[in-house]
């Protein structure tokens, strides 16, 4: 009888320490969540601080807060009917870790432009000899600038800048989430 209560106060010991470890390990699980909740991975289209008629308008597709991101594609969408676009193109920044870029090149649609680029696990994508290079399996973290853009109007006023479609990838492909931020161009006669 004495052995059968020492084996029930053993037993009981041992689920009091496993529930202790279960309780500990869960509160860091949910610190590390709210942590990495707290840093969100942003899109933004920041355009340059004055814009006039008559002049380029440069607009600069940035992440912020990216974790290992390797690709993109993202929409541009704008008031075709009173800004041109100019110039559209994807940044080398996505090369930050040493993978090689494959940017794609811009379409244009109506009223709206993609942008697209990703990166490949080597230093030169074009290189054959593939099997023989380092890979590079990180992508980049932080702020970059993605893609630029440049408008002409010969009309003032306030022309909204939009984003669409926007993905992100990490080395392996895996969608990353991310939240958007449009943009306002507020354009200034001479």
């Amino acid at each position: 009888m004495l052995r059968t209560l020492a084996q029930r106060l053993l037993y009981a010991g041992v689920l009091v320490v496993i529930a202790a470890v279960i309780l500990v390990g869960m509160t860091l699980f949910n610190q590390r969540a709210a942590a990495s909740t707290s840093q969100v991975t942003t899109i933004s289209l920041e355009p340059a601080r004055s814009a006039r008629v008559g002049e380029a308008i440069t607009v600069r597709l940035v992440v912020t807060g990216a974790r290992n991101l390797a690709g993109f594609q993202a929409r541009v969408q704008f008031d075709s009917s009173n800004l041109r676009l100019v110039d559209a193109s994807a940044a080398a920044e996505l090369e930050g870790t040493g993978r090689d870029l494959l940017a794609l090149q811009p379409v244009l649609r109506e009223g709206a432009v993609s942008l697209a680029a990703a990166t490949c696990p080597v230093a030169n994508c074009h290189d054959t000899r593939h099997a023989r290079a380092a890979r590079i399996n990180r992508g980049i973290d932080g702020r970059a600038v993605l893609g630029t853009l440049v408008f002409y109007t010969d009309q003032p006023g306030r022309y909204a800048l939009s984003l669409d479609g926007v993905k992100l990838v990490d080395p392996q492909g895996s969608l990353l989430a991310v939240t958007t931020t449009n943009a306002v161009l507020d354009v200034t006669a001479q």
